[in-house]
């Protein structure tokens, strides 16, 4: 009989990083870009270090025209986002990789896309109607809302990469 047997260990490990970077802007207006610049200002404009006008420096009609394009750019960044999104979720939903409850919760997503489209499409039917402060907001939460799909579709392309095992196949 042996007296010593051979001895296995299983090891596991994760190991996290976490990077964040801290790194702020700042914007001048024009009356104080004025200021620090004066007379180079055109100089430095040329350049090609301006910074764009932030909103509250424009004009209330510039305002709404800017915010009129930015709601278009935004809209169309909206049909983009939900496309891929749909794709992705083709691609998981074929696999059947997914239960169902969390399957559920990836079509709220798509859902909350197609509201928020519809919110940005009906504040640009408003036009030059609609209140600034109320388009800024439709702007921020549209903006969030891309962000979240986006995660959630690099997640389901992801999912829909992985190979199921032969005996899942069945």
């Amino acid at each position: 009989m042996r007296k010593e047997a051979a001895k296995f260990c299983n090891v596991s490990r994760s190991i996290g990083t976490k990077q964040e970077v801290t790194m702020t802007e700042h914007w001048l207006s024009e009356k104080e870009a004025l200021e620090k610049w004066g007379d180079d200002l055109e100089k430095h404009c040329a350049s090609g270090r301006e910074a764009p006008k932030a909103l509250e420096d424009l004009p209330p009609d510039e305002q709404q025209v800017e915010c009129i394009k930015k709601l278009q750019k935004t809209r169309d960044l909206v049909q983009q986002c939900m496309t891929n999104y749909e794709e992705a979720l083709e691609k998981v939903k074929d696999m059947k990789y997914l239960a169902k409850p969390a399957f559920k919760e990836k079509e709220a997503q798509l859902a909350k896309l197609e509201a928020t489209l519809g919110k940005v499409k009906k504040q640009l039917a408003k036009g030059d109607k609609g209140k600034v402060s109320i388009t800024k907001d439709v702007l921020k939460e549209a903006v969030a809302t891309i962000s979240e799909a986006k995660e959630e579709a690099k997640e389901l392309v992801q999912i829909s990469m992985k190979t199921q095992s032969k005996s899942s196949r069945k």
